[in-house]
């Protein structure tokens, strides 16, 4: 503003002159920056399209051509070229061309300034300053384009981040204002009804899991045992029914509240690439709780066994520690949430017996101060289980326990022995 003034004090027209000049090149560069941004995230959604088909065809190299994946993975390439050359050329264009008229407009300022200098309305000691002042103004545009072109570039990340983050989830409000932390766990489902894509999963289900219990959900492949966990952590919104916790509707409850109230712990767990340490620390940084907590899930001596300690670096996808050890570390993440509510879809599989029957040891401890809902297809999880819901195609066949399963249900027989 200040340049703008000083061209003012010595014309309004130059002034003028000036501003319409850098309005014009303004404009010009915010539209080759949108341009730029908008065909780089195109080449990055290409590029995405371009790695899912090339992680098929590493996968799959026998149906490469029957299901014409090379066909359709050149075609990205094409289209992730054409946005590649669409992004470049309208960075040269707002490197080069727009500049230009920043550059015109200062041949056409030197006319008008010699003319006032012949006039002797302008001395030259004010038409050298009035120049400087003029590139001075070029070089903040520029400072502002190129701050305008990191802002739209990092959006875009942080927009693909997101999509990740909130993938799957539906466009229905699915928190509310609730902020109650004083939870018990009881959690009850009531009639519930859930559709995927016009297909019926789960079909008029009641059922309650109180605190202090192992309830487990068994059934075969496609009964509906996965979607009752993502109903659980609110990646959807059931289409009929209710499911309460502390009979409250769980969609009620505000964001932070609710996510500190449930956790789950996966078949395949996730560790960073990072020390034992900073994997606990993502949930709680607090050293003497998570000793505490590998002490009740039994790792702690195993970690003060390595040379590190806690200060262990864990290699990628955690290959230098077993699989049992990999699932304790991961229970002793889930705890360190201080949740109420711990949801364990098939966490012993692919477990030695040893390490299976610790887990079932630990569950049972666990259960002391928690409501644990199970996936499971181990025979004796299923056994020390307090409450055993079958499931079959979306419907629930039958509750009870173990003794009471084993003698009268022919599906819950037939699980176990498969």
């Amino acid at each position: 503003m200040i340049i703008y003034f000083v061209f003012a004090k010595q014309s309004i027209l130059v002034a003028l002159y000036v501003i319409i000049i850098d309005i014009i090149y303004y404009n010009f560069a915010r539209k080759c920056n949108y341009k730029y941004t908008y065909y780089l995230k195109q080449q990055k959604n290409y590029a995405d399209k371009m790695t899912n088909i090339l992680s098929q065809i590493l996968t799959g190299l026998k149906d490469i051509k029957s299901f014409g994946f090379g066909d359709k993975l050149d075609s990205y390439r094409k289209r992730w070229q054409e946005s590649y050359f669409l992004k470049r050329n309208y960075y040269f264009i707002r490197k080069t061309l727009v500049s230009l008229i920043i550059d015109f407009g200062k041949i056409v300022l030197y006319f008008i300034l010699i003319i006032l200098l012949i006039k002797n309305k302008l001395q030259i000691a004010m038409f050298l300053l009035l120049i400087s002042y003029y590139d001075k103004a070029k070089e903040s545009i520029n400072y502002i384009m190129s701050f305008d072109v990191s802002i739209m570039e990092e959006s875009i990340s942080l927009y693909r981040i997101n999509e990740i983050i909130d993938y799957g989830k539906s466009s229905l409000k699915l928190e509310g204002m609730v902020n109650n932390d004083n939870i018990i766990g009881l959690i009850e489902f009531k009639n519930v009804s859930f559709k995927y894509k016009k297909f019926l999963v789960l079909k008029n289900i009641s059922f309650v899991a109180k605190p202090n219990q192992i309830t487990t959900i068994v059934g075969q492949t496609g009964s509906g045992k996965t979607t009752i966990f993502n109903l659980l952590l609110r990646m959807y919104k059931v289409d009929s029914g209710k499911i309460l916790i502390d009979k409250l509707n769980i969609y009620e409850y505000s964001k932070d509240i609710y996510h500190s109230t449930i956790s789950v712990v996966n078949q395949k767990t996730f560790i960073f690439n990072m020390s034992i340490r900073a994997n606990l620390s993502l949930v709680d940084s607090n050293k003497k709780r998570q000793i505490d907590a590998c002490k009740r899930v039994g790792i702690h001596d195993f970690i003060m066994s390595l040379p590190d300690g806690y200060n262990t670096i864990l290699k990628e996808d955690a290959t230098n520690i077993s699989g049992g050890q990999k699932q304790l570390l991961s229970l002793a993440r889930a705890l360190l949430t201080t949740s109420k509510i711990i949801l364990l879809d098939e966490v012993t599989s692919s477990l030695d017996p040893n390490t299976t029957n610790k887990i079932i040891s630990l569950l049972d401890n666990l259960k002391t101060d928690h409501t644990l809902i199970v996936i499971t297809h181990n025979k004796d999880l299923m056994t020390v289980s307090d409450k055993l819901i079958v499931l079959k195609n979306g419907k629930i066949e039958c509750i009870g326990s173990h003794e009471e399963l084993i003698k009268n249900n022919e599906t819950y027989i037939k699980l176990r022995n498969s």
